[in-house]
């Protein structure tokens, strides 16, 4: 059998996932506390102003190309001479648009840019956007080479702490830390570049097919869908000049994603199977895709809870006495990774596997204009809360659109009553955002404790399905284990 075609099973590739995501969590809790303190509040905040502003180009540069490469690898990966084809074709389309994109960044960086920003900070951040020409995870993770995404990261970013801790400190503190973060990504798809040729080849093509850009813009502005939400919020701070509402925003980020990319890991490593069930069946995939929404919703809705009511000790922890001041802003914050799931999932495991991604694309970008001309016409009147509330609202109406489009349109019921059952189950533990103590280490513990045992007895004693599952899956893993130790 070809390389590209071996299949690992679904418990291997997301607990190779799992372990790359935990890792995604384990280095900013060591780093962020560390640098936080060694940068100023408004240094930091126009760092990370700089860093948003690269971002609208980098994203410009994929264009889409990890999720549609992704896909379309997960389509053709049984046939070697497509896989190659399409590879190549796709692979150099993007080098055309990043270079485009990398050159309208170096005009805008010196002629346009915030003029309040160091002008180093730029030329780091552009390092991102060069790193891009080498982004080729999307074929790994379309043929499912998850070991070797989560050992290669595991190491760099073992090296990128070690960097910290000894050279990012003193005047150039806050110029070293942006550089750990562009070079990290550079090193990252510099070693999948060169190793991508195990399992894909370039061919030799007359012309480039220019064709697949249709629906690479279409899914640039699905996966980028923050563009016009928060990361819009940080160009108005910015704007405003409130540097250290926008590091209080890059805080909130920071935590919701990384609670979240373990939720996340789940909805990436589950997104093949699903196609696979849609080729044999419709049914199999129905059946398979609210199985993974109670999944999710099994993880998600304590992870909330958790994030919520430990807020307080979070920034804390994280920023130093310095950050406290944004404390409410902060906690809003938190209570976004509901939607952010949500969004992410119904993206990847819907929209996308049924190629109907001109929908999701359609509502979020009107959704988006929207947001952006509520926030042009009352930019004066708006307070750093409001703009926060204004923008979660805007995107929970989008997603109340997106259920509505899933179920009256392609006949699908994502949540059931299990789904709902986990939401209810969470509801009286938010009350422990009342429990004071004096130690933010031991809030930390006694929350997380008290929330992993609420929910374990009360699914013990309803004889939860899906907890049944994860036992009989960590049993299974445990005889596998075994049986290779004896063997």
């Amino acid at each position: 059998m070809d390389q590209t075609t071996k299949s690992p099973s679904l418990a291997s590739n997301f607990l190779f996932s799992l372990l790359l995501n935990i890792s995604k969590i384990a280095a900013p809790i060591l780093i962020i506390p560390y640098v936080y303190r060694q940068v100023i509040p408004e240094d930091m905040g126009r760092l990370q102003l700089a860093l948003t502003v690269m971002t609208y180009f980098y994203v410009v540069g994929d264009l889409g190309t990890y999720i549609y490469g992704f896909r379309e690898v997960c389509h053709l990966r049984q046939n070697r001479a497509k896989l190659n084809n399409f590879f190549t074709h796709l692979f150099f389309v993007r080098t055309i648009i990043n270079l485009l994109a990398l050159i309208s960044f170096i005009v805008y960086a010196n002629y346009i840019g915030f003029q309040e920003i160091n002008p180093v900070y730029y030329t780091i951040a552009g390092i991102q956007i060069f790193g891009t020409f080498f982004n080729v995870e999307w074929v790994f993770e379309g043929l499912e080479k998850f070991k070797f995404i989560s050992i290669k990261t595991l190491v760099l970013r073992f090296l990128i702490i070690i960097f910290t801790f000894i050279f990012i400190n003193g005047e150039s503190a806050d110029e070293l830390y942006l550089l750990s973060i562009c070079g990290f990504i550079l090193l990252n798809n510099l070693i999948s570049f060169v190793n991508v040729f195990k399992y894909v080849s370039f061919t030799r093509i007359k012309r480039l097919n220019f064709g697949h850009l249709k629906r690479m813009i279409i899914i640039f502005f699905m996966i980028n869908w923050t563009l016009l939400y928060f990361q819009l919020d940080k160009l108005i701070l910015g704007e405003k000049k409130n540097y250290f509402d926008i590091i209080i925003y890059v805080l909130g980020e920071r935590v919701v994603l990384l609670c979240a990319s373990v939720i996340f890991s789940f909805i990436m490593v589950v997104t093949p199977k699903l196609t696979m069930y849609l080729k044999d069946s419709p049914e199999a995939y129905h059946v398979g895709l609210k199985k993974t929404f109670e999944f999710i919703c099994l993880l998600l809705f304590p992870f909330c809870c958790f994030i919520v009511i430990s807020s307080a000790e979070i920034l804390l922890i994280l920023g130093g006495e310095s950050y406290q001041d944004g404390i409410v802003l902060f906690t809003i914050f938190c209570s976004y990774i509901i939607l952010y799931i949500f969004m992410e999932s119904l993206k990847t495991n819907v929209f996308l596997v049924l190629r109907k991604e001109s929908l999701y694309f359609v509502i979020i970008l009107i959704a988006g204009i929207l947001n952006l001309l509520f926030k042009y016409f009352f930019f004066e009147a708006l307070s750093s809360i409001q703009i926060l509330f204004s923008t979660l609202i805007v995107i929970a109406l989008c997603l109340l659109v997106l259920f509505m489009i899933v179920y009256k349109k392609f006949n699908i019921t994502v949540f059931s009553k299990v789904a709902v059952s986990y939401f209810l189950y969470s509801i009286p533990l938010y009350m422990l955002y009342f429990v004071q103590w004096e130690n933010s280490y031991i809030s930390l513990v006694f929350n997380g404790l008290s929330i992993v045992l609420f929910f374990g007895v009360v699914l013990y004693f309803n004889k939860d399905v899906m907890l049944i599952k994860i036992f009989e899956i960590i049993k299974h893993l445990a005889v596998f284990q075994k049986w290779n130790k004896l063997s």
